[in-house]
């Protein structure tokens, strides 16, 4: 019976000690897992009838499934600190979701102007006239009083203002309008608002992109 008891002992050691190596990480834990198996054989060596005496076996099973679960419980609490703590926010983080709003607006900008686009070539249609290249030199007439002149002017100043906006706040950024040497005088109405849309959608990456970190 006293080996057998002294093996109990021997067990609760080596529980104690794997314990301790486990969970090394965290301290919180290690107390835990350790010391709740120890006190359960306390509690079973000295509550009569004794169980680690009588049946020793018994109680090194015990300590043994007691040990697991609390391993176990606190191996899953360590690694939910681990792996759920919230993301440090950084300067460069807060910079990048700035930037990511700066670059979403200027997206919506270059849709509206797609849309403006369209608005001025049916003023032309309504008012007799041809819109063919909204940003031709020869387009507008030196004097400018006819209200679809006045549209594609105004047009023209929300297109060249925004191509400046994008440069100014995303000097990187890079689309067929934004890298183009000349201001595409010589394109036609479709081409240009196919261009319109397609440096519309890259804003729109760049500003998803931003976003995820």
């Amino acid at each position: 019976m006293r080996r057998s008891t002294n093996g109990a002992n021997k067990m609760t050691s080596v529980l104690f000690r794997l314990s301790l190596k486990s969970l090394s990480a965290d301290s919180k834990y290690i107390l835990t897992a350790t010391i709740v198996p120890f006190l359960i054989g306390i509690l079973l060596w000295l509550v009569p009838p004794s169980v680690a005496r009588s049946h020793p076996v018994i109680s090194v099973c015990i300590l043994f499934a007691s040990w697991l679960l609390v391993w176990f419980w606190a191996f899953a609490r360590s690694w939910t600190r681990e792996h759920m703590t919230p993301t440090m926010v950084t300067p460069t983080m807060i910079a990048q979701m700035e930037l990511a709003g700066v670059v979403k607006s200027k997206a919506k900008q270059a849709e509206s102007l797609v849309e403006e686009l369209e608005t001025v070539w049916h003023t032309y249609h309504n008012e007799g006239g041809n819109l063919i290249r909204p940003l031709g030199a020869h387009e507008l007439p030196d004097s400018i009083q006819l209200h679809h002149h006045k549209e594609l002017w105004t047009f023209r100043i929300h297109y060249r203002g925004h191509i400046d906006e994008v440069k100014s706040h995303v000097p990187d950024f890079q689309s067929p309008i934004i890298n183009a040497p000349s201001p595409f005088r010589d394109i036609e109405y479709l081409d240009l608002s196919k261009i319109l849309k397609k440096h519309a959608h890259l804003l729109q990456t760049l500003a998803h992109s931003l976003e995820s970190f």
